[in-house]
């Protein structure tokens, strides 16, 4: 795109605002926390019905006064209820907006059907308590590389930020953000139990296998190395490969890929139902 006929940028500072906002998620609590806070303090809501007691912000009447005060909306699931919307925010937005279009729901494809060549992108919030948030997100092809800064650069107070290529690879953190805490959890409640059978306080186990997990988390992140390799490394004492021999030999590793797997084929039934007829 030539810069005498580049569409309207998001700006650096941009209006926030809300569309469906029902009871305050972790999810948007994770958004508020990450945001700038001053932009946070000033976001404007769209709260159709019942929600708009519930919304922590200033809410607005209609979705084309949320349009016209804000560049940068939020769209919350469950995007059913905002699919009679649609041709009103069709109407509304313009090139100065970025739609952002939080967790599980329609597709991008789905939605710039409606809102033919505009800038959308699919976001997923995953928060693990406190303060550690992760954000992943996949811009449509018509955001602009600046525009994807912009963005990032709003939720600094985010503990790490996703860029993802395509949209298939947003639905596998889609799927993973939704079990793998769960699957983290069972693991360490299941070598807790282990522990107090051989002995040890609940308390003291669950202490010290969440700053285990942590630190091999941690490991991870700061790129130490492959996780294969941490895991020989970890190795060293035969009483840690005695405990391994026992996890590979009921499959774990397999039943983990399966249940990745099994994720991603509730994840596609579920979004066939939920993408808005095109006409």
């Amino acid at each position: 795109m030539s810069d005498d006929i580049a569409a309207p940028r998001l700006p650096a500072r941009p209006r926030i605002g809300y569309v469906g906002w029902g009871q305050e998620t972790a999810t948007v609590h994770a958004l508020l926390h990450g945001l700038q806070p001053e932009l946070a303090a000033q976001a404007r809501v769209f709260a159709p019905g019942p929600d708009a007691a519930a919304a922590p912000r200033q809410v607005l009447p209609t979705v084309e006064a949320l349009f016209a005060e804000a560049e940068l909306i939020f769209v919350e699931p469950p995007l059913q209820r905002m699919e009679h919307h649609l041709p009103v925010m069709r109407l509304a937005v313009s090139d100065r907006h970025v739609l952002v279009l939080l967790g599980h729901g329609w597709s991008l494809d789905a939605v710039l059907r409606h809102l033919h060549e505009r800038k959308v992108m699919r976001c997923v919030v995953t928060t693990t308590g406190g303060t550690h948030s992760t954000m992943a997100f996949c811009p449509s092809p018509h955001m602009e590389r600046a525009e994807v800064d912009v963005f990032k650069a709003l939720f600094g107070g985010m503990e790490r930020l996703l860029v993802l290529d395509d949209e298939h690879q947003f639905e596998v953190v889609l799927g993973l953000s939704a079990v793998a805490p769960a699957a983290f959890y069972t693991i360490l409640e299941s070598l807790a139990d282990g522990a107090v059978a051989a002995g040890l306080t609940r308390a003291t186990a669950l202490e010290f296998l969440a700053a285990v997990l942590r630190g091999a988390s941690d490991a991870v992140l700061q790129g130490e190395a492959h996780p294969g390799v941490l895991r020989d490394q970890a190795l060293e004492m035969d009483v840690a490969a005695a405990g391994l021999l026992e996890l590979e030999s009921a499959g774990v590793r397999g039943l983990m890929m399966r249940v990745v797997r099994e994720v991603m084929r509730h994840a596609r039934r579920g979004a066939e139902n939920t993408n808005p007829e095109t006409g």
